[in-house]
Order: structure tokens, then sequence, then C-alpha cells
């Protein structure tokens, strides 16, 4: 059924959703040691329903437990939770992968450049504002999380700089109080920290070149640019290289180049298969148009100074070599092929030059030119006649010189054209101009450039 692939692309985006949605949950729980609470497979539920209500179910779940556990913890991390709603409203996937992404990094520092690369990767298909905030949502996710988390600041995997021990240094004995001391002194560490401001901007600055990178050299430089400045980063809160560090950053430039890669190629395949559909309708759609020719069997005449060609594309596939034909147009190379084979069937091993990426293991170049004057006016006179009109040589030979980069199937297209016309009450000469005064050239520049190309690498017969 047609509606097959549509179905499994919405089936695929629910299931993801739902597992990203059961995590983000999963995850605050274990922050908020409530991990084991029925809520969080709520959270899944409502993701397998919709995306955006997963996203926001998830975060509200997180929410709750936190009021149930500690409320506290609520009011520390409320402020990165309504960024992270936010977020959700615009781009569900990038809010999805920050807030999976940003405490899975504080909790698990040793895989922390996985889940940096990943974070950075999921800004690719975002534009520069949406990819900025994204570094500046990771950012503060990550260091709200580590401040209550960790007993102290620390350096993760040697990437990242994160502040700790927050929590345990307030002093005040009531909840205002300390929610007070607590901003109070992570106000303070965010503005006065040299190192936490640096990183910050460099932080945002990997995020924000990330679509820049995508779209001006591809996905799979990401892996290789992106990461730069968060190992300028590295070495400015390090003071110096050592073995551990170089591991950490090697970590998250394999990853990054792994992933950007497999990105790269399932992009471009899903690419490809576009316009292998859009240039297969294309073909269906002048396969149709073609239909006259090949009733009329003018198309024997148009292409007889060429029977030698297709005698050999034939022996060719007999062979089972893989053969491109090319001519100046892809209607031409349609009729060619049916001309040669008597058949509308196209077989596998016959490569159009308008198919794209189709060039892998061609054996041989079956090349139609264009016709020549002289052709031309051969094809003209044997045309009128074929049809038992008798055209003054004159007449001919207008037609010849004003048809020039004409392909075989234009030219066709001509004359049915003319033909229309004398049936209609014309004279041969004002159907003759008339159809001329409405026909163009179809053969492109391009074209020939094309020819130099394909004729520098494959022989061409």
């Amino acid at each position: 059924m047609p509606e097959t692939p549509i179905s499994s692309s919405r089936l695929l985006r629910r299931v993801v959703s739902a597992f990203s949605s059961l995590l983000i949950a999963y995850i605050y729980g274990v922050i908020a040691n409530a991990q084991d609470s029925p809520l969080i497979l709520l959270a899944g539920v409502l993701g397998l329903v919709n995306p955006v209500a997963g996203i926001f179910s998830s975060i509200a779940i997180a929410l709750t437990l936190f009021y149930l556990k500690s409320f506290f913890l609520l009011l520390v991390l409320l402020p990165s939770l309504l960024m992270l709603l936010g977020r959700g409203i615009r781009s569900w996937t990038s809010a999805a992968i920050i807030a999976i992404a940003a405490p899975m990094s504080v909790l698990y520092p040793k895989f922390s450049p996985i889940f940096l690369s990943f974070a950075l990767l999921g800004s690719a298909f975002e534009d520069e504002i949406g990819a900025s905030l994204n570094g500046i949502l990771y950012f503060f996710v990550a260091t709200s999380v580590s401040s209550i988390l960790l007993p102290e600041s620390s350096i993760l995997s040697g990437l990242l700089y994160l502040p700790g021990g927050l929590a345990e240094s307030i002093t005040s004995s009531t909840i205002a109080g300390s929610i007070g001391e607590f901003y109070y002194k992570f106000a303070s560490e965010l503005l006065s920290n040299s190192i936490l401001i640096e990183e910050f901007v460099l932080l945002v600055l990997s995020f924000y070149i990330v679509p820049i990178i995508r779209q001006n050299f591809g996905e799979k430089y990401i892996g290789l640019l992106a990461p730069i400045p968060i190992i300028l980063n590295s070495f400015l809160i390090n003071n110096h290289v050592s073995t551990g560090i170089l591991y950490e950053i090697l970590a998250l430039t394999v990853t990054m180049v792994t992933v950007s890669a497999t990105m790269s190629l399932k992009r471009t395949a899903v690419e490809e298969r576009k316009q292998f559909v859009k240039e297969k309708k294309k073909i269906d759609e002048l396969a149709r148009r073609a239909i006259w020719h090949d009733r009329s069997k003018l198309v024997d005449i148009v292409f007889h100074d060429v029977k030698e060609k297709a005698d050999t594309l034939r022996r060719l596939l007999t062979q089972g070599l893989r053969v491109l034909v090319l001519a100046p147009s892809l209607e031409d190379e349609l009729l060619f092929v049916r001309f040669s084979l008597g058949s509308r069937h196209i077989p596998g091993n016959v490569v159009l030059s308008r198919r794209i990426n189709g060039y892998n293991g061609i054996g041989y170049v079956v090349y139609i030119p264009p016709l020549s004057l002289r052709d031309r006016k051969r094809v003209f006179t044997m045309l009128f006649l074929s049809q038992g009109i008798n055209v003054d040589e004159l007449m001919v030979e207008l037609i010849a010189e004003n048809t020039e980069n004409y392909s075989r199937s234009q030219i066709l297209t001509l004359f049915r054209k003319i033909m229309k016309r004398l049936k209609e009450g014309n004279s041969i000469s004002e159907a003759i101009l008339d159809a001329l005064g409405e026909t163009r050239p179809d053969i492109k520049p391009e074209f020939y450039k094309m020819f130099e190309q394909i004729y520098e690498k494959y022989p061409v017969l």
C-alpha cells in the first residue's frame, strides 16, 4: 500500500519519542532518588502517543518527582527544566537530546565525550540560533545538575569544567533561605569564574558552528571541525596536555566523526532515493510522451544513421555488460533503447545518463550524437516521404538549417506539429514556419560538458 512508508516513519518516530521520554523521566528520577516511581512509565506511554506530549510529560513528571522527594531540588532545577519545556515547543528532538545528554554527562563523567557528541550532532539540522540555544541550554542544565550532585568543582573527562559542592555548602535552615543562598553562590560562580565564562563561550560556539559546517561542507566534516572549540577549552581548563586528556579528546572526535559520517551516509541514501523517485517519474512521463513516436514508426527514420550502434548495444547486453546510453536528451535515450531492443522495457544493465548515481560498474558508453545538417536534411526528407508528402528541397533545407541543436526527439516533435497544421488546412510553408516558431532547441551546452567528462572516464562507442 502506498501509505506504508509514511506509517512506518511515524511508528519509528513515536518509538523514539517513547524511549526518549521514558529515559528523560528516569534520569531525573535518579537525580531525585525516585527512579522506581510508576509515573516514569507514564512518560513513555504519552511519548508513544505524541512526541511533543512525551517531552512535556517527561519534564512534568520530573518536576512532580522533585516536588514529592525534595522541594529544594525542584526549585533549584526548575529554571533549567522550564527552559527545556520552552525548547520543546519549537523542537522536541533538541529538547530531548539536551535533557538526556546534559545530566548524563554529570552522572556518568567517563562517557561525557559521547553524550556531548550526541548533543552537538543533535544541532546539525537546526539553524544557527537554534543550535546556539542548544549550547546555552546544555551548559545551564549541566551546571545546575553538577552544582547539586558533585561534591566539588570538577573537570569531566578533561573536557568540561563544572561547578560542584554548592548544595553542601548551604548554611540556611529554611527552604527560602537555602534557595536564595544557592542561587547567590551559583550566580557568583558563573559570573566571577573566568574558566566558566570562557567555557560557556566556547561551548556555545561549538554548537553554533555545527549547522554552518553541515551547510557548507557536509555532515561528514562536523566530527572534525565542531570539536575544535571544545578541544581549545580542554587545553584552557587543564593548563597541560596529558595522555588521559588526549584520550578523551580522541574519544570525542572519533565519536563525532563516526556518528556524523553515519548521518551523512543515511542522509545521502535518503536524498538519492528521493532523487531516484523524482527521476523515475520524469522518465515515466517522457516515456508516455514518446508513445506517439513509437506508434508512428517514424523513430526508425531519425535513428537510421545509428543502426550499427543499436546492434552494438544488443551485443553488449547479450554479454551481460553494463552499458551507459548517452544522447543529447533523456527522451532520445529512451527512444534509442526502444529502437534497439524493440521493447519499452529498459533492462537493468542499461543506464540512462540522466539517472543520478547510476554510473557504477559501467563497461561501455554507447553515444548517440546530435544529427548533423546533412543528416537533418535526409531525416526531414524521409519523414515527409513516409507520409506521402513531397516537399521542395529549399523548404527541407530551411528546416534543417533552423533545427541546429535539436535532439532527435525534438525533431519528431517538430514534425508532429507540422503534420497537425497540415491536417488543419495550412499550406506546407505556413505549417513549417508556424511549427518552427513554436519549437526551440533543446540541446544545452551542459550536455557537451557531460560528454567530455564521460569520455575521459569510460570507453565510448
